[in-house]
């Protein structure tokens, strides 16, 4: 049965719908090479509710292929974000588009200042929820 916006779900339960690989980075679910959905924290993605919807994601060698990869994904991204850090009660949010991304440093440089927020690597915009 397909997720509704607005309702929570386990990360167990978000990878069982999109049947994903059980791989890291957790905050992207995919199957294979494909992004299907993002499993993402308010504190990790504090603009993840302006518009259009910004995902940041940090520097390492497990998350900046996967950035890459969403940056130039075509189909629906399915969005849930966990609003606290409790990393297993996420709300659905609804299927986003990617729209662009930035690996400009005065930009990455300017989201790094947000209290508790790392290096990042890109940040990805997504426009949505699509009907």
């Amino acid at each position: 049965m397909p997720h509704k916006p607005g309702v929570h779900y386990t990360r167990e339960a978000i990878r069982a719908e999109y049947n994903a690989d059980a791989t890291t980075p957790w905050f992207v679910l995919r199957h294979g090479d494909k992004v299907c959905a993002l499993r993402l924290r308010r504190s990790n993605n504090p603009q993840i509710s302006s518009t259009p919807a910004q995902v940041w994601i940090g520097k390492g060698p497990d998350r900046e292929p996967w950035g890459e990869r969403l940056a130039i994904a075509t189909g629906p991204i399915h969005l849930y974000v966990a609003e606290t850090d409790n990393e297993d009660v996420y709300t659905y949010l609804g299927a986003y588009h990617v729209t662009g991304s930035t690996q400009e440093p005065q930009e990455l440089h300017a989201a790094q200042q947000m209290p508790g927020i790392g290096p990042l690597s890109r940040i990805v915009y997504l426009s949505g929820p699509q009907k």
